[in-house]
């Protein structure tokens, strides 16, 4: 089965802080005056092939792959984007929306192709496995698109959240969603950048839920496990 570009679409799921009130002023979905981001596998041949089945195949460990970006690297974006940094260095809010940028993608991520990323917003990617995609998303999980693959060693199942940077730099952000994510996923960088997100459920017992703005998961397949 091959692997489609991701649509527009992101899963309607309660957010965590519309079942705590903890949070729920600061994740609010993606403006309206930007399309919804985009998840998609390079078709650049250095990166990726096709295989007889019709798949894209991407050069590269699954499991690999799997430990880094599920345990260590989060963010996409490179360091050395002018977008990366959370703040000017005039201490000002780094959330200007530039349609001609172009944004600079860590090389972990270069055989992903992301489209319609923007200033106002930051993102973060997570990987999972099958038996933890139904753990979180059990009505996704069990697709046809996503179960087929539940056997499947070379298979990873990665999902692209984001969240506007005001909200991003609201007082109660490092307390209430980056402060017990570091407790579930201590290996990511010390940095607000680079920091984890609750990318799974249940990360607190004040943290409830599934992340709300997320596209629907993009199904990796690797030439190793």
């Amino acid at each position: 089965m091959k692997n489609k570009k991701s649509k527009k679409s992101i899963l309607f799921l309660p957010s965590i802080g519309a079942l705590t009130g903890i949070v729920a002023p600061m994740l609010v979905a993606a403006s309206c005056s930007h399309e919804l981001p985009e998840l998609s596998i390079s078709e650049d041949p250095k990166l990726t092939y096709v295989n007889d089945n019709g798949e894209r195949i991407i050069k590269g460990s699954a499991k690999a792959f799997y430990k880094l970006n599920s345990q260590n690297v989060f963010n996409p974006i490179s360091t050395h984007d002018s977008k990366y940094k959370l703040y000017t260095p005039d201490g000002k809010l780094n959330n200007a929306h530039d349609s001609e940028h172009i944004y600079k993608i860590k090389p972990n991520f270069d055989f992903l192709v992301f489209k319609n990323l923007t200033g106002p917003h930051d993102y973060r990617l997570f990987s999972f496995r099958y038996d933890e995609l139904v753990t979180n998303l059990p009505g996704v999980a069990r697709r046809a698109k996503y179960s087929q693959y539940q056997y499947n060693p070379k298979a990873v199942f990665v999902m692209l959240y984001w969240i506007k940077k005001t909200a991003e730099a609201a007082p109660n952000f490092e307390n209430d969603i980056i402060s017990p994510s570091r407790s579930r996923f201590p290996y990511a960088g010390p940095s607000i950048e680079e920091a984890p997100w609750p990318f799974v459920r249940n990360i607190s017992n004040s943290l409830k839920g599934f992340w709300q703005d997320v596209i629907e998961p993009l199904v990796l397949i690797f030439d190793k496990e």
